[in-house]
């Protein structure tokens, strides 16, 4: 009985190998879908925005997963495996830059309409990914200042904090050339497209 059990079982194995040989021969001979992958990933690849690179990326790793054992297709993995990683890369920085730009928008858009409470929660949301941003630091360490000539001392707290650690920033060698803002509207547009262009 054990004998034949063993039989059954080496026959069945034998099947599953010659069935996933099978499989990996017919994905290789999916020339459409490979076709399609690279085309996305060619239409994508050279693109500025982030949908369209995500577009190549994705192509780029579901071609590698479906078609990285194809002898056919040695030369677009090796190119795909060198070239997505760097992809990925950009994106991550693109991504990153588009995500800065909406809170510096934000953080201008509260500051022009006098809403100190967003123009606070935008400025700790900065200083959280960025906390050496003396400009930043300075503006919010200024609002208490400014509101408190016209008698409203709920940001008192807030600009005490600020105003130390601008000071400490200093002290420790950080510079600003605008001091936080200039003729009543933040600098922080001005640096930020300095710095990134």
């Amino acid at each position: 009985m054990k004998t034949i059990f063993r039989c059954l079982s080496m026959a069945a194995l034998i099947v599953g190998v010659s069935a996933m040989g099978v499989l990996a021969q017919d994905v290789c001979a999916d020339t459409a879908g490979q076709t399609e992958l690279s085309d996305k990933f060619t239409a994508n690849y050279n693109k500025t925005d982030a949908p369209s690179l995500k577009i190549a990326i994705d192509a780029g790793k579901q071609f590698l997963e479906k078609y990285g054992a194809c002898p056919t297709q040695k030369e677009l993995v090796d190119y795909y495996t060198k070239y997505v990683p760097g992809l990925e890369t950009k994106y991550k920085t693109l991504v990153a830059k588009v995500d800065r730009d909406k809170l510096y928008t934000r953080f201008d858009t509260a500051f022009n309409a006098k809403n100190w409470d967003e123009v606070y929660a935008a400025g700790k949301e900065v200083l959280a990914k960025e906390p050496d941003n003396l400009d930043v630091i300075l503006v919010l360490g200024s609002i208490g200042y400014d509101q408190a000539v016209n008698k409203n001392n709920k940001f008192n707290d807030d600009t005490l904090r600020y105003a130390k650690l601008a000071l400490e920033k200093m002290n420790a060698g950080k510079t600003s050339k605008t001091y936080g803002y200039t003729a009543g509207r933040t600098s922080i547009r001005i640096r930020r497209t300095q710095q990134h262009g």
